[in-house]
């Protein structure tokens, strides 16, 4: 398949355990890398099929709210994430889509990189990485994200209704 630049564009897929040792790879090396991703956890800030961009990231960077990209269990499946704490023990992480599930203490050596763009059908998504990340993880450690979320569907389709 060609793309606009003239180069050859190639797509495989692999599994989560592959993606996540070549992101590390490349993290490693000081580069950010980018992939399409699928799963509804990370909704509605993270959708499936949107593109995120992977960046490195140091240890005492992270912040709360911030997206991680990390492996977790024995088959090194790579999830992605928002922390929602942080102590000694690593990071508290959860999907923003999940009302109660939480992913455990996740050690900064199984951190991959932090999610630093998401594109969603060529554009990007500002949503859910600037000033309102902090928010957004305060909501999902106390199990509101999800009703407050939607609950603003609920408004939005109740407005919708009443101009229709």
């Amino acid at each position: 398949m060609k793309n606009p630049t003239g180069f050859l564009r190639r797509e495989t897929r692999i599994d989560s355990a592959q993606l996540a040792e070549l992101v590390r790879l490349v993290s490693e090396r000081g580069f950010a890398s980018s992939f399409e991703v699928s799963g509804s956890s990370m909704m509605p800030f993270i959708r499936s099929r949107d593109k995120v961009c992977i960046s490195p990231i140091e240890k005492n960077e992270i912040r709360r709210g911030d997206v991680l990209a990390f492996v977790i269990g024995e088959d090194c499946h790579m999830l992605i994430h928002r922390v929602v704490k942080i102590s000694d023990q690593g990071f508290l992480c959860k999907g923003d889509n999940q009302a109660q599930n939480i992913d455990g203490w996740i050690a900064y050596d199984d951190v991959i990189g932090k999610v630093t763009e998401i594109r969603r059908e060529g554009k990007a998504v500002k949503f859910g990485l600037g000033v309102d990340k902090g928010l957004i993880a305060r909501l999902s450690i106390h199990n509101r994200l999800v009703p407050f979320v939607s609950g603003l569907r609920r408004m939005k389709w109740g407005i919708l209704n009443l101009f229709s």
